[in-house]
């Protein structure tokens, strides 16, 4: 009876809180207790003569009522298996002492689709207060990125693009068919060490420290699509969105042999950024979903990818149980929330 109790929490939770699953970011409300989720994510920009990708497959599950947890592996042909060989040049002191400098480097250049790691991500709820169609919540996250790749900008991008881990915090708030999310972090990134030594004397060890950073972003959905639910979760959703998305980030140190390098480029520069992303997601079912946005700049510019940058998800819910054919999708149930208090 508690498999036929989920699922029919779960489906009254996809369609109620529909509007606040979010394209791009998170929601401050958890996975359902005992559901298993699936995403698939493509993300696609064009630089230049080149068609940049990254794919990422992720799983959800929903360990309590308040408590979630994600893992993401991915990969890309953003970068080579290597840093680029014109990031750095160096010139000789009267004394024999070499001084590094970091430049600006080619784009658009092809590179191979590569495995970047995975990401492992966990949520808490730590408050909720529940109203009838609408309710307000704030939940705690924290990520951690075993992601290693070439990467040769400062910004850290911790699904596909460099290692390290971020924490923050995600406030929500539905009311009837809109949803305004809040989320804000702190990343604390980590480094790519390389060496090499074929054609190379001596032997050089480069290592670039990317920048640490803060994360935030301002999500707002409306479902357009039904006006009033009918009380059939088998009903589609249409929801429309707009995100607001951006870092500010430290300065890269990039040091040869110990030597650190003086930095000539932007794109290791310290700096910060504020994109828009419209977007439009379909529910169906009750238990998957299909989004689609697109991101622009309104506020400098990322130097991670190119604009515009287009990004495409597919998510659905697994129920391990299956309910009984007389059973009623309609039998009002709380929310999954409600239930737990």
């Amino acid at each position: 009876m508690k498999y036929y109790v989920i699922i029919l929490a779960s489906l009254l939770y996809f369609n109620s809180t529909a509007q606040e699953l979010f394209p791009l970011a998170e929601p401050a409300s958890s996975v359902p207790k005992g559901v298993l989720g699936f995403r698939g994510m493509g993300q696609f920009y064009q630089e230049f003569s080149q068609t940049r990708k990254m794919f990422a497959i992720r799983a959800l599950y929903g360990v309590t009522s308040k408590l979630s947890v994600e893992v993401t592996a991915s990969g890309s042909n953003h970068h080579d298996t290597l840093l680029p060989n014109n990031l750095l040049y160096h010139t000789h002191t009267a004394s024999g002492m070499n001084v590094y400098s970091a430049n600006a480097v080619p784009l658009g250049l092809p590179f191979p689709f590569l495995f970047a790691g995975f990401n492992f991500y966990a949520k808490y709820r730590i408050f909720s207060h529940d109203d009838e169609k609408s309710h307000f919540r704030i939940a705690l996250f924290a990520d951690y990125s075993t992601v290693k790749a070439a990467h040769d900008e400062a910004e850290p991008e911790l699904l596909d693009d460099s290692p390290g881990y971020e924490v923050g915090f995600i406030a929500t708030k539905l009311v009837d068919r809109l949803a305004i999310s809040l989320t804000t972090g702190y990343i604390n990134s980590s480094y790519f060490s390389e060496y090499q030594w074929q054609y190379i004397w001596p032997a050089q060890t480069t290592i670039l420290q990317y920048g640490n950073a803060l994360d935030y972003s301002l999500s707002i959905g409306y479902r357009f699509f039904p006006n009033k639910y009918s009380g059939d979760y088998s009903q589609n959703n249409f929801n429309i969105y707009m995100e607001f998305t951006g870092k500010w980030y430290g300065g890269a140190t990039v040091s040869v042999n110990d030597v650190v390098a003086s930095i000539h480029t932007p794109l290791l520069e310290e700096g910060y950024y504020i994109d828009a992303n419209p977007g439009i997601q379909w529910i169906i079912n009750s238990n998957s979903r299909v989004d689609l946005s697109v991101g622009y700049h309104i506020l400098n510019k990322s130097y991670d990818h190119f604009y515009p940058i287009y990004n495409l998800g597919f998510q659905s819910y697994l129920f391990l149980k299956k309910m009984k054919p007389n059973y009623k999708l309609h039998t009002p149930m709380p929310a999954p929330e409600q239930q737990a208090n």
